[in-house]
């Protein structure tokens, strides 16, 4: 289950397979996200400090990353071993305001024609660049609601049934894991109101639902999802935050199927398909064969 977990095709093939997502933004909070948890637990200035500035800077680059906060709390909560809502919390909490102030002030405060207009020329006159792609949408699509409203014109039943299926599919592997463990020891506030992991990461990760409705990259908020839904669970096995009982370890390493046979099915759950990064887009099959074509059709036919 754990192999299956890191080579979900919602991780890291996901990437790769769509080339284009492979340098975005999110690449960024991805990693703000990894040295924060590396941060040592006794540094707690240097948690809060790294918080207001990276977290700031975070919503300047990608403003959705505050949908991710709660993986960010929740770091907090059971690192600090926060067992309830006190001031040494609520303090902790302070250190998220400015961001999200940040973040309500961009999403209230979209560009009016002039400053598009002074973006669009600034690109070009200073790094020689057209204003496209999400430039560009920042004028027919600037609010929320526009966004909201042309996601919504996309959906059908064929989308959601199919986004409904890439997520219990790519999620398949990690939500068992999670639900077979439990934070050991756990009094931690919010965490000690569950049996295990599963439902409290489904409501961590809700807020991204919102997110979904907004834009239409479902493959890259999946793929993000994931990232800092699996960065979570590691950091906490690896930290002995979290325990399994023997009879739940012996059913995760059962063997059901032959040698032989879990190749194959790891082969075929691994790099036979990958979702697409618009909501529209079908489901890719065969990356494994398609990448490396790809890469040698760049390099040595292009």
């Amino acid at each position: 289950m754990v192999l299956l977990s890191i080579f979900s095709p919602i991780f890291i093939l996901y990437p790769i397979a769509e080339i284009e997502v492979l340098a975005r933004k999110e690449l960024f909070i991805f990693v703000f996200f990894l040295v924060y948890i590396f941060i040592p637990k006794k540094k707690k200035l240097f948690q809060n400090v790294y918080k207001s500035i990276f977290l700031f800077l975070g919503i300047l680059i990608w403003e959705p990353i505050i949908f991710f906060f709660p993986f960010w709390i929740s770091i907090d909560i059971i690192r600090n071993n926060y067992k309830k809502i006190d001031i040494n919390f609520i303090k902790n909490l302070i250190y998220y305001i400015p961001s999200i102030i940040l973040g309500f002030y961009i999403a209230l405060n979209p560009l009016n024609a002039e400053e598009h207009l002074a973006m669009k020329e600034f690109l070009k006159n200073n790094f020689n660049e057209d204003c496209y792609g999400a430039c560009a949408l920042l004028k027919s699509k600037s609010t929320i609601y526009d966004n909201i409203i042309d996601t919504i014109r996309l959906l059908s039943l064929e989308v959601i049934v199919r986004y409904f299926l890439i997520i219990i599919i790519g999620f398949g592997p990690l939500f068992f894991l999670l639900k077979n463990f439990e934070i050991k020891k756990n009094n931690y506030l919010f965490f000690k109101s569950f049996n295990n992991l599963f439902f409290p990461l489904l409501i961590i990760l809700s807020p991204v639902i919102i997110l979904f409705l907004m834009g239409v990259d479902w493959g890259r908020w999946v793929n993000i999802s994931y990232v800092h839904t699996i960065i979570f669970f590691i950091y906490l096995y690896k930290n002995n935050f979290t325990t399994i009982s023997k009879n739940k370890l012996n059913l995760i390493n059962l063997k059901f199927f032959s040698k032989k046979i879990f190749i194959f099915i790891f082969i075929i759950y691994c790099f036979g398909w990958n979702p697409k990064t618009l909501l529209t887009g079908d489901v890719a099959s065969f990356p494994g064969y398609r990448i490396p074509y790809k890469i040698i059709k760049s390099v040595f036919i292009n």
